[in-house]
């Protein structure tokens, strides 16, 4: 299965992955390990697939053998071994040459105390079934995107077609996240980088035959609560809320990653279900722009009272009600505004470690202590995910194209 390497469909990467029992991974023994490689090694890792590294190219010149071994070792895993060698490296005989399995033995040892044993028990035979057996045994949430973008067709009268062509997109790639603001109408696509940009450009170009424009890209943030907020709202003609309607609304914060969870503290049969289902709708929708402008998410709404005046009451008063309610609970909890963190990897050349290092950390980036190793350093640490797109820009020219950054998203962060 064909996977795209570029950090922009790591999703798609993942998603592609899941389907698979196990991974064979091609490396040219010419080329060596090139970014995208680490980018598939890295999600094949991280779901624990069994993964086969079969290197090519061993006829052509220039072609490695030990060195090809250790760069392996050095940018892929520690936990690399060669299960043939080549005889004739770089020239047209090249050929493989299956080693035996007892000389991987150490390896494997290494790995797990209960074969240690029998490996180091002289009255243990270990037969080449064996050792497979113990090789194939050993061997054995995507975050949602971070920016956003508004599009716009070049041809205004293509605005509701273009609305229905991402709608096809999004549905056929859940990824591919889609939002039409209530009051402006426009149409927001959320991405995983600007690469992804391009590529649905592209498509409905080449599909749907519109032609778009992208805004510049934003990063996407939320609004977290400060504290528990609780507001009871009635009816008040003398302020101008003459809805038939009592909602009483408590907001709390919940655990990061949560989301948004609803429950009742009152009778569900205390009200009509249809005023229920308004109440929910409103306070839903209510989430989406908190006090700052940006999703309110990892809290918990609770409903601790209602009442309701028949034959007046509607469900159209409950919903005003309850975005009222929901307005000054919000405001005595109070929001922060989060802005997403991502985790990254970066190796770059040993002599370029120290003009790469003060640009990370003016991009406000937090990283670890380096890993200076022979020919790179590798590091690793968290930078806010709208300082990714400046600081791709800038690898290339700080590491002479040689630098490797990867980056998935960690988690939202004060800012």
């Amino acid at each position: 299965m064909y996977t795209p390497g570029h950090a922009d469909f790591i999703a798609e990467v993942e998603r592609a992955l899941r389907a698979l029992d196990g991974v064979v991974l091609v490396i040219s023994a010419v080329e060596g390990v090139q970014a995208q490689t680490r980018v598939l090694m890295r999600t094949s890792a991280k779901l624990g697939l069994p993964t086969l590294i079969f290197a090519n190219k061993i006829d052509r010149t220039g072609a490695r053998d030990g060195r090809l071994m250790a760069e392996i070792r050095e940018k892929l895993t520690a936990r690399a071994v060669a299960l043939t060698s080549v005889v004739g490296i770089g020239t047209a005989g090249a050929r493989t040459v299956e080693r035996p399995l007892e000389e991987i033995g150490e390896f494997l040892a290494d790995a797990d105390d209960a074969f240690l044993v029998r490996y180091l028990d002289d009255a243990v035979k270990l037969d080449e079934a064996g050792y497979r057996s113990e090789l194939a045994r050993q061997d054995g949430f995507f975050a949602p995107p971070s920016l956003e973008s508004v599009v716009t067709p070049l041809d205004p009268a293509r605005t509701a077609a273009l609305f229905t062509a991402l709608e096809q997109l999004a549905e056929a790639d859940p990824y591919i996240g889609l939002r039409r603001d209530d009051a402006t109408r426009a149409i927001s696509v959320r991405l995983y980088g600007e690469v992804q940009k391009e590529v649905i450009q592209t498509t409905l170009a080449e599909e749907f035959a519109i032609e778009v424009e992208f805004s510049q890209t934003r990063t996407i943030y939320i609004e977290r609560l400060k504290k528990t907020g609780s507001w009871v709202q009635e009816r008040q003609p003398d302020e101008g809320i003459f809805d038939w309607a009592t909602v009483g609304l408590r907001i709390e914060p919940a655990a990061p990653g949560s989301g948004v969870s609803y429950g009742l503290e009152v009778e569900l049969g205390a009200l009509p279900l249809s005023f229920h289902t308004a109440i929910e709708e409103s306070v839903r929708k209510r989430l989406l722009a908190g006090p700052h402008g940006w999703e309110i998410t990892d809290c918990r709404v609770t409903v601790i009272q209602t009442a309701f005046f028949p034959p007046a009451s509607t469900a159209g008063h409950f919903r005003t009600i309850a975005a009222l309610a929901l307005d000054k609970a919000i405001r005595r909890a109070g929001t922060e505004v989060c802005e997403p963190v991502n985790r990254f990897e970066l190796d770059v050349p040993t002599d370029s470690g120290t003009r790469v290092l003060p640009r990370l950390i003016a991009l406000r980036a937090v990283p670890d202590e380096p890993q200076v190793g022979p020919s790179i350093w590798r590091l690793t640490g968290t930078i806010p995910a709208g300082r990714i797109a400046a600081f791709e820009q800038e690898l290339r020219g700080l590491t002479h194209g040689e630098g490797v950054f990867i980056s998935e998203f960690d988690s939202y962060r004060p800012c």
